[in-house]
Order: structure tokens, then sequence, then C-alpha cells
């Protein structure tokens, strides 16, 4: 089985991640290392692209790896950072639509298997979401 390498950002608000929706899940914004890009210009780039914010500074938070939600029979493998940015989000590039995610209000939304299994799990642990 073949696996996608990925970066994802955890943008926090008042407790809450910003998640957004491509396709029928959401997920945290973020994406493919392109050729040349270490873990911060792949963010820096991702987060421009997908929210048009700029990246501040990034602290590492996990690497998680499981089934891919966007592309049946792959593996994901994410390298993902608790990013600080500057600018207010809004939804562009393949992101149809952003929200911000407490654990309050999760009942009926799909999620990636990345965010669902191991993001939202680990921040409600360690107290950043609530």
């Amino acid at each position: 089985m073949n696996t996608i390498y990925k970066i994802g950002a955890i943008i926090l608000n008042s407790k809450r991640i910003l998640i957004g929706k491509k396709g029928s899940k959401f997920i945290i914004p973020g994406g493919k290392i392109e050729e040349g890009e270490n873990h911060e210009e792949c963010l820096k780039r991702e987060l421009k692209e997908e929210l048009g914010v700029d990246l501040i500074s990034q602290e590492f938070f996990g690497t998680f790896e499981d089934d891919a939600a966007l592309d049946p029979g792959m593996k994901i493998k994410m390298d993902v950072y608790i990013a600080n940015v500057e600018g207010e989000p809004k939804a562009s590039s393949e992101i149809e639509k952003l929200m911000y995610l407490g654990s309050k209000n999760q009942r009926d939304i799909k999620l990636g298997s990345i965010l669902e299994k191991f993001v939202i799990p680990k921040l409600l642990n360690k107290g950043l979401i609530d």
C-alpha cells in the first residue's frame, strides 16, 4: 500500500481547532512537501494557499499514520505542527469551508482519520481544546 506524506497545521482559537472541508471530510490545513522544501516552508506555502494567512511560528505536535481519508486504498503519514498565524483564515484553493471545532460541536461532522483518531484526542488530553 502506498503512503502519502503530508505536513499538517493545527490552528487554535479559543480552545477550538480550525478545520477545513475538502470533499466529504473535514481535515486540518496542510499538504505535501514540494521538492526542495523543508517542513516550515511547506507549512508557510500551504497556509497561504489554503487559508490566506502567514505562518508566524510552529511547534511540533506529533507524527501520525492511518488510512488516507480522501484517497481510498492509500495510507497517510502526517507530521503535525501547532501553528501560530497572522491574518484571518479564509477558505481558498481546494478548501470549500472553514469552521472552528471543539469536542462539543463534533457530532455530525465527518472528520479525516488523522484528525479524528489522533489530533483531537491528543489536544483534549493536553487541555488545548474543550
